[in-house]
C-alpha cells in the first residue's frame, strides 16, 4: 500500500515539475547564452524571453534591424539551438 501511494505521489510530482518553469526569465548567465544563440542563428533584436514548457520561448526577433516581419522562438534549454520558429502574428 505504501509503495503504490508513494508510486502515485512521485507520478503526479513528474507531471507538474515542467510547469514549475513555465513563466521563468533567464538569468544573466543564461540571458547571454541565449543571445549568444540568438545571433548565431541570424537574429538581430528580440523580445521577451521566458521559459515555457521546457523551452526558452522568444518573442518578437527579427532578423534584420528595422524589419517588420517578427518571428516566435523556440530554443532548447540543453543545446540552445532553435527547435521551432515561426512567424509571430
Amino acid at each position: 500500500m505504501k509503495t503504490e501511494i508513494f508510486a502515485i505521489a512521485v507520478a503526479g510530482l513528474m507531471s507538474v515539475m515542467p510547469l514549475a518553469h513555465a513563466g521563468e526569465h533567464p538569468d544573466a548567465q543564461q540571458r547571454a547564452a541565449l543571445e549568444t544563440a540568438l545571433t548565431t542563428a541570424g537574429f538581430v533584436s528580440w523580445g521577451e524571453i521566458e521559459m515555457e514548457k521546457g523551452f526558452w520561448e522568444v518573442d518578437g526577433a527579427r532578423k534584420e534591424l528595422g524589419a517588420k516581419l517578427k518571428f516566435e522562438l523556440k530554443l532548447d534549454p540543453t543545446t540552445m539551438l532553435v527547435v521551432e520558429e515561426k512567424v509571430d502574428d
